[in-house]
């Protein structure tokens, strides 16, 4: 018996595979574009500031030469000192347009971003009907990044007329932004069959808020009803992705509006 327990505890190997510094291709050219954009608008600063230091040298000129009266002398340099701080004002606008833009662009293009990490077993054997089947944990390394999760592996449910469930949880608590990570097992005939069990999808937020940076748990967790059993005799892994969040809303605005 002894030695049979070693044997099972031996065949179960829980290992985690950390992939990090994945790198996301942007364009070096797209980054030099916008690069040269912010320095148009640089330069177009400071040939405004000259063309606004001149106007002011030919003000101070005229009132030497007492060629301008004080009365319009003073009008003259309001509406300078107007214009020139609307234009100071519309050229830092666009500077941090522009700047945003190129911060963005580089950080998507940051190896560091793509943060990968997969938790694995191999004949995990677990015949439970409910409750938490795994855990892999993961630490996130942005606040404006989502999640893509993923559970491959076998599953079953041995009963006549019942539903077994299965799906992800992060920090013990549902996934459920966009929707639940999770999927039905429904079995009539009382047989004994393993199947492949895959499920996957982009977690935003749980019940407690959105998913923040730092350390969280991922698990696989089984409900319902039937004869339970996760990763007979076979693979079965956890995968965790992090993906930017822009990227994420336009997927979700894209399959919202079809």
């Amino acid at each position: 018996m002894t030695y049979l327990v070693a044997a099972a505890v031996a065949a179960l190997v829980v290992a985690t595979l950390a992939v990090e510094d994945v790198q996301l291709a942007v364009p070096e050219a797209v980054i030099h574009a916008i690069r040269g954009q912010l320095t148009a608008v640089e330069g177009d600063a400071s040939a405004l500031r000259a063309k606004m230091r001149s106007t002011e040298r030919t003000l101070d000129g005229l009132r030497s030469t007492s060629l301008l009266s004080s009365q319009g002398l003073t009008s003259a340099q309001s509406l300078n000192s107007v214009a020139r701080n609307a234009a100071d004002d519309e050229i830092m606008s666009r500077l941090q347009t522009l700047q945003r833009r190129v911060d963005e662009l580089e950080r998507l293009g940051q190896p560091m971003l793509r943060n990968a990490h997969e938790c694995y077993w191999y004949a995990l054997n677990d015949g439970r009907d409910q409750g938490t089947v795994v855990t892999c944990p993961f630490t996130k390394k942005f606040n404006d990044t989502v999640l893509r999760l993923s559970w491959l592996g076998s599953a079953r449910a041995i009963c006549n007329g019942c539903e077994k469930g299965y799906r992800i949880n992060i920090n013990d608590d549902l996934c459920y932004a966009p929707v639940d990570i999770d999927s039905s097992l429904h079995e009539s005939s009382g047989q004994d069959n393993h199947r492949m069990l895959h499920l996957t999808g982009f977690c935003v937020q749980s019940r407690h808020g959105p998913i923040t940076q730092g350390s969280h748990i991922l698990s696989l967790y089984t409900y319902g009803s039937g004869d339970g059993y996760a990763g007979w005799d076979s693979s079965s892994r956890i995968i965790i992705e992090e993906v930017p969040g822009a990227q994420m809303s336009m997927q979700l605005q894209s399959t919202q509006r079809a």
